[in-house]
């Protein structure tokens, strides 16, 4: 009996599907994709790991945030050192936000790259995995960034939208068509 225990546990660790909890079958994943970045909660204080997105009009480092707004969905955005909130934008309103705010952080800092781009040519990126940064109007958001009036502000990205491609910041309703995008290479 307990032979044949066995041999079954053999055999179910080594099929390629597996049964879940749930009754269904699921493909075992790998863990060898494992992406070096993550979100954490947001309360005012920035974590060691935190993902510098810039810097302010007084040279200060900002950070890249992230806001969840019923109205508005997941937004990414941009988190000023020593202050609790962030600064982001929706339908070409700027939104400043004290509550629901993570903010990007990595273990592996060194495969974030922010890549120059143009609007036009983002489906042309290869070999490289553009951040999410949240989703608007049922679409991801892309997280980019641009130099604007003597600071590097955060925005978003919706590259799947003709009607607002290119990169949108809080206090302008520019969509900005040359800007960086934020890709994480493994």
């Amino acid at each position: 009996m307990k032979v044949v225990i066995l041999l079954t546990l053999l055999f179910l660790v080594g099929c390629s599907n597996a049964l879940s909890p749930c009754g269904v079958k699921c493909r075992n994943y790998s863990t060898s994709y494992v992406l070096g970045y993550y979100w954490r909660d947001f309360y005012g204080t920035v974590p060691l790991d935190a993902v510098p997105g810039g810097l302010d009009e007084e040279g200060d480092v900002t950070f890249i945030g992230q806001v969840y707004i019923k109205e508005y969905e997941l937004l990414p955005g941009t988190i000023y050192h020593g202050c609790s909130k962030i600064s982001t934008s929706a339908y070409d309103k700027d939104i400043i936000a004290d509550k629901n705010i993570k903010i990007l952080c990595s273990s592996a800092l060194h495969k974030l790259k922010w890549k120059l781009v143009n609007k036009n040519e983002l489906n042309q990126l290869t070999n490289t995995h553009l951040v999410i940064g949240g989703s608007e109007i049922g679409l991801f958001i892309n997280i980019g960034r641009i130099a604007y009036n003597g600071q590097t502000i955060i925005g978003k990205v919706l590259q799947n939208d003709p009607n607002n491609n290119g990169l949108a910041i809080p206090g302008t309703n520019t969509r900005f068509s040359n800007f960086e995008i934020l890709t994480y290479n493994p």
